[in-house]
């Protein structure tokens, strides 16, 4: 076996038991940001734990995009339960929506996609950090704005 596959099979390891430690305390965060948002509404902090909005957070790091009839399929739940999850998560701050086709919209969890380019970009230099040393393949480039916001959260 060659001498530098164990070392990058280990980092690789690493660098996923770290995306997901970062993406158990974003799922803590968002449960702050729904209950702030729904104590800003006079509801209950917490949604039952069987709706559409608590079921969405928890597949949020599986699923980052989604529509509403994405929802629908994955959780088996009515389209007005899915659209009214999506834009709770939306009000709170979680999810940003982007038109897309025939007037759908496209929800996403910039996030949770800024973590795994941040992990990608990570595993793809020797020294952990593209910007250090050069990549072997291509990574995606995340916006300076998120660079800085990934960097002192989560390093």
């Amino acid at each position: 076996m060659d001498r530098d596959v164990q070392p990058r099979r280990l980092l690789a390891a690493e660098q996923s038991t770290s995306l997901v430690s970062q993406l158990t305390i974003l799922e803590e965060e968002w449960r702050d940001r729904v209950a702030a948002y729904r104590s800003s509404r006079g509801i209950r902090e917490t949604p039952r734990a069987d709706s559409a909005t608590a079921r969405m957070l928890t597949l949020l790091p599986e699923a980052p995009v989604v529509t509403t009839g994405t929802v629908q399929r994955i959780l088996r739940v009515s389209f007005p339960a899915a659209a009214s999850a999506l834009e709770e998560l939306q009000q709170a701050g979680i999810l940003q929506g982007r038109p897309i086709e025939r007037g759908a919209t496209a929800y996403m969890s910039r996030e949770v996609l800024d973590l795994i380019t941040v992990t990608e970009r990570r595993l793809a230099s020797t020294q952990c950090d593209t910007r250090a040393s050069q990549p072997n393949r291509p990574v995606p480039a995340p916006s300076v704005k998120t660079r800085t916001r990934e960097e002192s959260r989560f390093e």
